[in-house]
């Protein structure tokens, strides 16, 4: 076993498919590289993981198998260069403050199993996370305000799940199309500084008595489209009506409180 988790690395280097069972300490490791063209698969027994830096390789690959959770610890970045993909079928979080640089436009997909937690405000730069299949969750969670960035795309798509669970708020500052379900949580708050538009089927869902404030409204374009009350906390409409107020209710409201 490792003693020492916190200067321990773990490096695969050699081209091929490799998949680990066992073996990673479950406390966090210095670093975890991924290079030389290696093909990794994270499906271990003990299912949490965690690391303070993350680093794929042009030509290398990291698959996040499902039930397993990588945790990418605090205030570090991760990096996945060019070519570099991380696909996700159970879990990835990004710790407050943690970024993953996201340099390949097409490096990170998250598949029907898989979930992305955001944490306070860590976050993603370069480029948008690449794609989420039917099935897939984007979560925000944590106690430090966190602006919506390249980790959400600019079209979210139908059957992804969405949840804003920070305790203290979530910002949008540049517009969305919603194609999926939009979940913000009993007593979280989540303030709209630009557009969001609900297309195609998209939901809102407003659970118990969360806050809706900011400057945009929510548009819904399509007779498909929900606004969903639930929970058994009650709720007020925001002052200037942002859940509903963003041009004529194409879809349907549905109370189920």
């Amino acid at each position: 076993g490792v003693t020492n988790a916190g200067t321990f690395k773990a490096q695969f280097t050699s081209p091929g498919n490799i998949t680990i069972t066992a073996g990673l300490p479950v406390s966090a490791i210095n670093n975890l590289n991924i290079s030389g063209g290696a093909q990794v698969i994270l499906q271990q027994a003990s299912g949490l993981l965690r690391t303070n830096q993350l680093s794929i390789a042009v030509g290398s690959n990291i698959t996040i198998g499902v039930n397993q959770t990588l945790r990418l610890m605090p205030s570090f970045t991760s990096t996945a260069l060019g070519s570099g993909n991380i696909n996700i079928n159970g879990t990835l979080i990004l710790d407050n403050g943690h970024a993953l640089n996201n340099q390949n436009p097409m490096a990170v997909s998250v598949g029907s199993t898989g979930e992305i937690q955001i944490v306070g405000n860590a976050n993603v730069f370069m480029n948008q996370i690449s794609s989420y299949i039917s099935g897939a969750k984007l979560t925000y969670l944590g106690a430090t305000t966190k602006t919506i960035g390249l980790e959400c795309p600019a079209t979210i798509p139908a059957g992804v799940l969405v949840t804003v669970d920070n305790s203290v708020g979530v910002t949008l500052v540049s517009d969305r199309i919603v194609r999926c379900v939009w979940t913000i949580k009993n007593g979280r708050n989540f303030t709209i500084n630009d557009t969001i538009t609900v297309n195609m089927g998209g939901k809102i869902q407003i659970e118990g008595s969360a806050v809706i404030a900011g400057t945009f409204n929510i548009i819904y374009s399509s007779a498909s489209d929900t606004l969903e009350f639930t929970g058994t906390n009650p709720y007020t409409i925001s002052a200037f009506g942002r859940e509903v107020t963003g041009g004529a209710m194409n879809g349907t409201i549905i109370v189920d409180k």
